[in-house]
């Protein structure tokens, strides 16, 4: 198979879940990968300056880092 991308001079990618159900770990297990972000509805977050945020609703991500030169194949693959 050879991609018909186009020449691209940038890319990056992520996929992304989000829901007041969103379980993290269960999702985690029944796509056999580690999010690079993840968090419950309800969530207690304390930044690096002392706020804090509850989180809203559930969320899971995972990202790739960024390609120069793009190449969003090798992101789909990654």
């Amino acid at each position: 198979y050879k991609s018909k991308m186009p020449i691209i001079s940038h890319s990056s990618a992520a996929i992304r879940f989000a829901g007041d159900d969103l379980d993290p770990d269960d999702l985690s297990r029944r796509l056999g990968a580690t999010p690079t972000q993840a968090h419950r509805k309800g969530y207690v977050r304390t930044s690096a300056t002392g706020g804090v945020r509850v989180e809203k609703t559930g969320f899971w991500s995972l990202g790739v880092d960024d390609r120069e030169p793009g190449d969003l194949d090798a992101h789909i693959s990654d």
